[in-house]
């Protein structure tokens, strides 16, 4: 069995450049890692991306290397990929460059599947924007002389009306965690405004590759009820699917559970079950697993307003991808950890050990309200 180094970038989990929201899941993250190694008996070390771009033999004793979260910006994951090529064998790395960045990347797997009438997506125009121009953009004027021209024969392309509304991000990247509102457009005037916004805040931070710009769906929600000092109210009826070694293991809630009162997880479980909502993703999960999706992925599925039909509105690679239900983070993390060991030539683990693994993570009982029956 080989030795196998889990590479994290330390600096932008835990560091001076980490998200302060999400500090606490990449120390999880960590920790699980060594947890689940010590439950198992895997030889395993957690490393830092940024020692190992420095000086990669230290993968010398090593024979397996997983790259981990936080996601990396797409030239860093080539670079680190390359890194560890100059001491181990491509196939002993995890998970290609290529496979990665055609996951992140709207013009990429996500592309592809949009000629697919069997599953239902988000209407997508993409604009490619070159580093180089994506640098001259400064002002709303840019964008119209530097891209304008492409805009309304890419929207007339994917069947979008600038009227209904835009919502606008970058191929590798949103940024609608600042503020929803910034991103949207209906106008000319606006469409050019945001895409200035959106130009400039990823060309400098994570990657942007070119303009996305998607239809704007009101989505089906589920209520929650009041409680205590929960005022109630909505959230958005968002689902992830997990697909680990080209199957879907499981489904689970992804909107805010976890500032849920125990009262509303229950009655979020409870619309997750109903109205024929677990087949409807069992038969996309299949849809997905047919039209070749990529092995090791989530894919995130909401619903527009009224309209039962799952829609899949984009792709991540499972080594950056985060969980809002626990069971669900555990479950997800047991399948791909025992997967990597497997590589690394452990022996496998049936579904109960995988369960077992998952609830000591969770460091107590297993939950399900916030997920769909696993898949596997």
């Amino acid at each position: 069995m080989a030795r196998i180094a889990i590479l994290s970038d330390f600096d932008r989990a835990i560091g001076r450049s980490a998200n302060l929201d999400k500090v606490e899941m990449f120390r999880q993250r960590h920790r699980w890692w060594r947890e689940a190694a010590a439950a198992c008996g895997w030889d395993l070390d957690v490393l830092d991306v940024a020692e190992i771009l420095a000086d990669p033999s230290q993968l010398r004793n090593h024979g397996l290397a997983f790259v981990d979260m936080p996601v990396l910006r797409p030239d860093v994951y080539r670079d680190l990929v390359a890194a560890c090529e100059s001491i181990l064998p491509a196939d002993r790395i995890l998970d290609p460059a290529g496979d990665v960045e055609r996951l992140l990347s709207l013009d990429g797997d996500y592309a592809r599947l949009q000629a697919c009438p069997a599953i239902a997506t988000v209407r997508t125009a993409r604009v490619p924007i070159p580093d180089d121009v994506a640098d001259e953009i400064a002002t709303p004027e840019d964008v119209e002389r530097l891209i304008g021209a492409q805009l309304e024969p890419a929207l007339a392309e994917a069947g979008l009306n600038l009227a209904d509304g835009v919502f606008l991000r970058g191929f590798y990247a949103s940024m609608r965690s600042q503020n929803p509102a910034y991103f949207f457009a209906n106008s000319r005037p606006q469409l050019a405004a945001t895409a200035c916004r959106v130009v400039r805040g990823l060309r400098r931070g994570f990657a942007l590759g070119g303009l996305a710009i998607r239809e704007y769906l009101t989505l089906e929600d589920v209520a929650v009820p009041q409680d205590g000092t929960s005022s109630g109210g909505s959230v958005p009826l968002e689902i992830r699917l997990t697909f680990v070694e080209g199957k879907c293991i499981s489904a689970s809630f992804h909107g805010p559970y976890e500032d849920l009162t125990e009262r509303q997880k229950t009655a979020v479980g409870e619309r997750l079950l109903a109205d024929g909502l677990p087949e409807r993703v069992s038969d996309t999960a299949r849809d997905l697993v047919a039209f070749g999706s990529p092995r090791n992925a989530v894919a995130d599925v909401v619903f527009r307003k009224d309209d039962p039909t799952p829609v899949v509105s984009e792709f991540n690679p499972l080594y950056s991808s985060g969980y809002r239900v626990p069971t669900a983070r555990a479950w997800s993390f047991a399948n791909l950890s025992a997967t990597v060991a497997v590589a690394a030539g452990y022996e496998p683990l049936d579904r109960a050990a995988k369960r077992r693994l998952a609830e000591h993570l969770l460091g107590g009982p297993w939950d399900d309200r916030g997920l769909i029956a696993p898949q596997e």
